[in-house]
């Protein structure tokens, strides 16, 4: 049966992406290595090409989460199995998956109203300077 394999990222909603910068960077350690001109900060923390996106937002809270499956059709299995069960699920545009450094990804809300995604295919990294030797674990 397909499964996700990990969490694989998070969006962010920050009122000061700046300050949130300072924070990630000295005291959890993350590389900072995007700046988008729409604002957004992507931080990375291993192999994958970012695990974090800051937007800047009023809203202080998580915008969505990621999970990563190991392929397309393991996602498609998910999407399936989600749209029988009656979730409304939409297709990652090639717009969003290039933001989000993936391959493709599947869209939903869960029953909270919270955004999720399920992703195959993300941008690894050759070298990961910064990232802990045991890599990412969630």
């Amino acid at each position: 049966m397909a499964a996700v394999s990990q969490l694989g990222y998070l969006g962010l909603g920050v009122k000061d992406v700046g300050a949130w910068r300072g924070y990630a960077e000295s005291l959890l350690r993350l590389r900072a290595v995007e700046s988008r001109k729409d604002g957004d900060l992507l931080l990375a923390m291993d192999d994958h090409h970012h695990r974090f996106t800051l937007h800047e937002d009023d809203r202080d809270d998580v915008a969505y989460v990621g999970w990563q499956t190991e392929s397309a059709a393991e996602m498609e299995a998910i999407a399936a199995r989600l749209e029988a069960a009656g979730v409304a699920v939409s297709r990652g545009s090639r717009e969003t998956a290039e933001k989000r450094h993936v391959a493709g990804l599947i869209a939903f809300d869960d029953p909270d109203g919270h955004a999720v995604e399920v992703f195959y295919g993300p941008e690894l990294v050759a070298e990961s300077a910064g990232a802990s030797e045991s890599g990412f674990v969630a």
